[in-house]
């Protein structure tokens, strides 16, 4: 059985959810999604997932009984791994939401699995829109197989840990992370909720509405072309709002 984890933050990430199961359908049985009843800042929010796909598992974790960001982020993660039982044969992947995993890529991801027991996804990095492109190796997604999972350490079986970690032997694939995605109201309400408090800024919040990283990372406009999801190049015109017109 191959699982696919992620967590939820808002409806507004819908088209971003909805990108995720399409490209991942042919391989993927069975998608983990975990939502908490707080942001990472501790704000209450409600169980509102919009998943009815039979081959989702919703996850609900109460975080309003950890003081600290890192906390209810870890908890999240965790809940993911935690909420399934992992057994001979089966593989775990993990990707935040706004990570996504071509179509394409699973047979590399499957292979480099069966070779090294874990491996970690590096892709494409844009922010605030799906053609402006900030770097090459973004890494935070990951995947391993159940033989390599059963040998860890107690301390080491955390989703948050391999967040964390940037451990393992790194393979390129086309898949991108589209960072920051959405208008200026989700990008002001994200970062007063997410789990980087040190972004709650008005230099970061500045940043980000003119369209570079939080830091004032530098970002290119690219062309989208046959590099990008085929689910999206499909429905291109649902995407144009998160499109940079030059």
């Amino acid at each position: 059985m191959i699982y696919s984890a992620t967590l939820w933050w808002t409806k507004r990430e819908k088209m971003l959810l909805d990108l995720k199961m399409s490209e991942e359908r042919q391989f993927v049985d069975r998608w983990i999604i975990s939502q908490a009843n707080t942001t990472f800042r501790g704000n209450p929010r409600p169980f509102d997932t919009p998943v009815t796909d039979p081959k989702a598992k919703l996850v609900r974790v109460g975080t309003r009984k950890f003081s600290q960001v890192r906390q209810k982020h870890k908890a999240q993660r965790d809940s993911t791994l935690e909420s399934i039982k992992l057994k001979q044969g089966d593989i775990f992947v993990f990707a935040d939401l706004d990570e996504i995993i071509h179509e394409q890529d699973w047979p590399k991801i499957l292979d480099g699995v069966e070779e090294h027991g874990m491996v970690r996804l590096s892709m494409r990095h844009y922010y605030r829109k799906i053609n402006l492109l900030t770097g090459n190796d973004w890494a935070s997604a990951f995947a391993f197989n159940y033989r390599y999972f059963k040998q860890l350490p107690k301390n080491q079986a955390s989703v948050h840990f391999w967040r964390q970690s940037f451990r393992g032997t790194r393979i390129s694939i086309r898949g991108q992370h589209f960072s920051w995605l959405g208008d200026d109201k989700t990008i002001r309400t994200k970062i007063a909720n997410h789990a980087h408090p040190e972004n709650d800024n008005e230099i970061c919040l500045k940043n980000l509405l003119h369209n570079s990283g939080p830091h004032g990372q530098p970002t290119v406009n690219v062309p989208i072309d046959n590099t990008y999801p085929t689910s999206l190049l499909n429905n291109l015109e649902k995407w144009e709002p998160h499109i940079d017109i030059c």
